[in-house]
Formats: structure tokens, C-alpha cells, sequence
């Protein structure tokens, strides 16, 4: 399944205090592609889906409490780089509970969609 900046929101933990380069490099393709952040405990499933919003990307194992109705209607997504090697959980174990095992780069190179735009030049510079 591909991401879709239109439909992501980014879960990131609420202050890191010493983000990633994995963390950095999503905020500011959230920031410049107009994706939503919110934290675990901020996030509202109900409002990303009112908004066509569908696609939850995390950068941490905090889980947003989500109503077992709606969680059906999202899709989960776990950001693996944006985790210390020791807490990274396995690909079979995030494919059990229905979450999709992906890198920070992959999610802003589909987020961009396209490699003629301002945007993806642009976002090359932090990725290099």
C-alpha cells in the first residue's frame, strides 16, 4: 500500500528530547507536505477520518487508543528507524497486529508521490 501525504497523519512522541535524524526527517517532510502531527494521546481517530485522513505513520510504540470500529477503518504504520535497535519489534510480530513495518525514508519518498516537484527537490537535501 502506498502512503499518501493527503491521507498520513504523524504520531510523534510528544518532545523528544533528542529526535533522530529518522524523527527529524519526517517532521519537516510533515511540516513542508502539510501532514498533520499529533501525538498518542492527542491523536482523534474520528476527526483524521472525518478528514480523509485513513493513514496513521508513527514514529514511536506508543499506541493512540482507538475504538475497535475505527481502528478497522485505519491503516498503521511503524516508523522502525525511529526506534533504538533494542525496541524495534520484528516485521511477523507488527504483521500480527495488522501494523506495517516501514523506514522514515520510504515514507517521505512516497509521501512526494513525484520527483519533478520543489517538494522532492527540496526534501533530497535533508535525505542525502
Amino acid at each position: 500500500m502506498l502512503l499518501s501525504a493527503g491521507r498520513s497523519t504523524l504520531l510523534t512522541a510528544a518532545d523528544p528530547e533528542d529526535p533522530t535524524e529518522a524523527q527529524s526527517l519526517l517532521s519537516a517532510a510533515a511540516e513542508r507536505l502539510h501532514v498533520p502531527r499529533s501525538t498518542a494521546e492527542g491523536f482523534a481517530a474520528t476527526t483524521a477520518l472525518e478528514q480523509g485522513r485513513d493513514q496513521v505513520v508513527s514514529t514511536s510504540l506508543a499506541r493512540p487508543e482507538i475504538e475497535d470500529a475505527l481502528r478497522e477503518r485505519l491503516h498503521l504504520f511503524l516508523v522502525l528507524d525511529c526506534l533504538p535497535a533494542a525496541e524495534r519489534p520484528t516485521v511477523e510480530a507488527l504483521a500480527g497486529q495488522a501494523i506495517t513495518a516501514v523506514t522514515a525514508e520510504m515514507v517521505v519518498f512516497e509521501w512526494l508521490e513525484r520527483a519533478d516537484s520543489d517538494d522532492f527537490r527540496s526534501m533530497l537535501q535533508l535525505i542525502r
